[in-house]
This record gives C-alpha cells, sequence and structure tokens, in this order.
C-alpha cells in the first residue's frame, strides 16, 4: 500500500517496515543487483525526494532488472510514481497490468492500488481549497462503478488480505461520492456491530465518518439536512442503530440563542410518537433499544415520567 511521506528530506534507508522491501528481501527470485537497484528507486520514490531523481532510479531498475519478478517490481515502482504524480489512469492502467505478476506482494498490492486509484480519479475536482465539497459537483458514475468493480475483485480473491480492511473503506467512499446512502447505511450499520480491530477504524472516527456522511450532505457544506432531506433519510433508514442515531438526534430542542427566551424553540418541532411507532417492525431483532427510545421520547418530549 502506497503512503505518503514527508517530502522535507531523503532519508538514507528506508524504513525497517517497508512492505515493498520486506517484499524484496523475501523473494529469493531476485539477483543482489536487482534487489540493491529496486531499493534504491524505492527509497527515492517514497521519500520525497526530486522528481527527476526518483524517475532516474525508476529507470535504473528498469535498466537492471532482468528476470521475470524484478521487471515486476520495477513496473510497480513506476505505477507508483505515476500514482503519487495523481496520473490515475496511467497508474490504474500501470496496476491493471500487474493483476497476474508472478511475485504475491505485487500482484496482491497491484490489484488493491487499482481500486484506489480510480477512488482517487473519482474524486478528482471535487474539493475546494478548504476542503468541502464543491456545490453542484457531482461524481463520475462509470468511475465510482469501476472503483468498486475492482476493490470487489480485490476482496474477493484476498478477503483476509493486508489491504482488505482498507478495500472496504475505500468501497464506503465510492458510496458516498456517488451518493449511494442506503448501501454507505448499511455498511455502517454492520461496523457499528464490530470492533475497532476489526473494522479498522475507532469509536470516534466511526462517528464522525457517520455524521460527515449520512447526517450532513455533500454539497452543504456540512449543513444539516432541512426538514425535507430529513424526512427522506427517515424514510430510507431500516437499520436499528443508525435510525436510533437518527432518533434521539430529533429529540434534541432547538438551543436557546443567549439573552432571546424567545428562540428557544418548541417541543411541536420535535419528533412525533407515531414516528416511532411506524419503525417498530425495524426494531425487531433490536426491541431493548426501541424502548429506550420510547422511554427517551416520554421523558424528553412528553414529560410522562411515569411511563418512563
Amino acid at each position: 500500500m502506497e503512503t505518503q511521506k514527508n517530502p522535507a528530506s531523503c532519508p538514507a534507508t528506508l524504513p525497517p517496515d517497508d512492505p515493498f522491501a520486506q517484499a524484496l528481501q523475501a523473494d529469493h527470485e531476485l539477483k543482489p543487483e536487482e534487489r540493491d537497484a529496486l531499493l534504491k528507486a524505492r527509497q527515492q520514490t517514497q521519500s520525497g525526494c526530486a522528481a527527476d531523481a526518483a524517475a532516474g532510479a525508476v529507470a535504473g531498475a528498469e535498466k537492471a532488472a532482468k528476470t521475470v519478478s524484478a521487471k515486476a517490481y520495477a513496473l510497480y515502482l513506476e505505477g507508483a510514481a505515476e500514482f503519487w504524480r495523481s496520473d490515475y489512469d496511467k497508474a490504474t492502467a500501470t496496476f491493471s497490468s500487474l493483476a497476474d505478476a508472478q511475485p504475491v506482494w505485487v500482484r496482491e498490492t497491484a490489484i488493491y492500488m487499482i481500486g484506489r486509484s480510480l477512488i482517487n480519479r473519482a474524486q478528482v475536482g471535487a474539493f475546494d481549497e478548504y476542503g468541502s465539497f464543491k456545490k453542484d459537483w457531482h461524481a463520475d458514475p462509470k468511475t465510482v462503478s469501476g472503483a468498486e468493480a475492482a476493490l470487489d475483485k480485490y476482496l474477493q480473491q484476498y478477503p483476509k488480505g493486508v489491504y482488505a480492511q482498507s478495500a472496504r473503506g475505500l468501497k464506503r467512499r465510492g458510496y458516498w461520492l456517488a451518493g449511494d446512502i442506503a448501501r454507505l447505511q448499511e455498511e455502517y450499520g454492520a461496523l457499528l456491530l464490530l470492533s475497532p480491530e476489526q473494522r479498522n477504524v475507532g469509536d470516534i472516527g466511526l462517528v464522525q465518518e457517520i455524521d460527515n456522511k449520512i447526517t450532513t450532505l455533500p454539497d452543504t457544506f456540512g449543513a444539516p439536512r432541512d426538514g425535507a432531506q430529513g424526512d427522506e433519510l427517515f424514510k430510507s433508514t431500516q437499520n436499528p442503530l443508525l435510525l436510533a442515531m437518527l432518533d434521539l438526534q430529533a429529540m434534541r430542542t432547538p438551543e436557546k440563542v443567549r439573552g432571546n427566551s424567545e428562540s428557544e424553540g418548541s417541543h411541536d418541532d420535535l419528533i412525533p410518537i407515531s414516528r416511532l411507532q411506524q419503525q417498530k417492525p425495524y426494531f425487531a431483532a433490536q426491541m431493548p433499544l426501541y424502548e429506550y427510545l420510547l422511554a427517551a421520547h416520554a421523558f424528553y418530549i412528553e414529560n410522562k415520567p411515569a411511563e418512563v
């Protein structure tokens, strides 16, 4: 997996946990001179050195490569360089040519990088200088669909692969870019039942991701959904955990603006009990959670402590 480095300086050696270097050391098909050239090229392309130095090192590795394995590693470095230059079309083509590569590490990583390159390609032009979605921007459906297919291929071939959790995360990003809220909700519902180690994202990180990608819209610069959009979200949500989140959010009373008692809001604007009653079938496997929501509504909205 490619990870961007700090371009401030070029370290003398690669980190001991660099996966490319580890793969080279474990590959007995390589000749010593091939391994040395590939390690040098990896160092130049990963450390943020000057682009011409990186290109020269990769060219040197390709020239030194005589065996089938060495040529595959050298071509992988070319694809990685294209990826970090944001030339995602070329990177996708290069990694695709390695989908049947002889070295095990190159083959698996290249298949993963096809999906990652396409996801990056799908979001080109999506964000402004502050990292917010540009208004009226829409992802190219064909590119998103291609990314999903590539990531599915990786997960089918490597269900417990090194990049399996990352691939699932990239699929979620694809759903979000495509505005496929239903599939995004399905994925979040499954993730909420897993431990942080199993899902490769911590509790806080997952909560923030759900908040950013479900409860706000990508084209409203982080603003909450309006009434009509909120109603549509309720209608489309069937996962009990996400429904509970939306219900509890809808039970919040508007904050009182300091010095203006008339701005406190009214309970009439909050979620009615009829909506909770309509949701009951979705909580068939989570009935205690549903009963908690009824108790919370009775306490916070209806002011009926006896029912609680």
